[in-house]
């Protein structure tokens, strides 16, 4: 069980590091508001801004459980 969570964990960081990584290519990427809110909920779902903010706590969620099953690691043997 404790693999699965470490499993968990790194793909909630790998997505939290993309939410966030295309979320500020977004932002940076296009001048136009227009342009930014079509390429925003196109490529994320939602604006830029939002999509940082939800990787963030992804990856945030990620490191938490990471270490969570190295405790319980730790307290198995």
């Amino acid at each position: 069980m404790v693999e699965v969570a470490n499993v968990i964990a790194a793909v909630l960081i790998a997505i939290g590091l993309y939410q966030v990584a295309m979320g500020l290519w977004v932002g940076f990427a296009f001048d136009a508001p227009t342009e930014w809110l079509f390429y925003s909920m196109r490529y994320l779902g939602s604006p830029s801004g939002e999509a940082v903010d939800r990787g963030a706590l992804y990856i945030v969620g990620g490191i938490v459980l990471g270490l969570l099953a190295k405790i319980a690691k730790g307290r198995r043997n």
